[in-house]
This record gives structure tokens, C-alpha cells and sequence, in this order.
């Protein structure tokens, strides 16, 4: 866990690293998770939205979007970010929505070096 400022506020975020193989042919891969606090971000309705695929189920909740490539252009700092850990420019990228829960999944993808990168924003509020 660590502590961060933002606008001039002291939220906590956790983070978990966790090994995954969904596939028993390849390499385990390194799951870094990241959750940080969404202080109450307005959350707009999925039909603002470009969306891939509706009623996913994640964490045991089935209100889940996918949304399409065309809404990731706000989101170049985090994949910036994940790219300078992973040192590896090629990634796949889903972002994952919803609106009840008040929360954003992003998962990015580095096959070549075996690395999920996970950001989620979800309630918090703080310090």
C-alpha cells in the first residue's frame, strides 16, 4: 500500500502482484494491480459511450462494459506509464466500465515480456 497527492489530498492505493496462467502451454504471467481512489468521479451513463460488448460478467457482477478503442484517448498517461514498466512499446489494451458500481477496470496486456498491468479506480475518498 501506498500513500499519493492529488489536489492536494492524501488518498491510499493498494497494489498486489499476482502470478496467472490461464494457459498451462505458455508462461505464468506477473499480474501487477493497481487501485486508486476515484474521489467521487461523476460516472456517466454506458449509452454516453462507445461500447464493444455489454452485461459482462467480472467480479461477480454481470453490469459490466467493454468499452470501444474509440473512448482509451484519456487514458494515454496510464498506458504510458505501463509501457515504461513493462520496457515494452507493444500492448493490448481492454477498459472495462460500470456505471452502478462507480468503476473503471483497465487492463493492459505485454505478451512478449508476460506482464497484466491493472488499474482500477473504484470508491474511495481521502486520507
Amino acid at each position: 500500500n501506498f500513500t499519493y497527492v492529488f489536489d492536494k489530498l492524501t488518498y491510499m492505493s493498494t497494489v498486489d502482484t499476482t502470478d496467472f496462467n490461464p494457459n498451462p502451454q505458455s508462461e505464468d504471467s506477473l499480474v501487477i494491480s493497481v487501485r486508486l481512489s476515484n474521489d467521487g468521479f461523476l460516472y456517466q451513463p454506458p449509452q454516453n459511450f462507445n461500447l464493444l460488448r455489454s452485461d459482462i460478467r467480472r467480479h461477480r457482477d454481470d453490469r459490466w462494459h467493454l468499452l470501444d478503442k474509440a473512448e482509451y484517448l484519456p487514458l494515454q498517461p496510464v498506458v504510458a506509464y505501463a509501457k515504461s514498466i513493462a520496457k515494452d512499446s507493444r500492448a493490448a489494451m481492454q477498459v472495462f466500465y460500470n456505471f452502478e458500481l462507480e468503476r473503471i477496470d483497465i487492463k493492459i496486456i505485454f505478451k512478449e515480456v508476460n506482464l497484466v498491468f491493472c488499474v482500477t479506480f473504484e470508491p474511495g475518498y481521502p486520507e
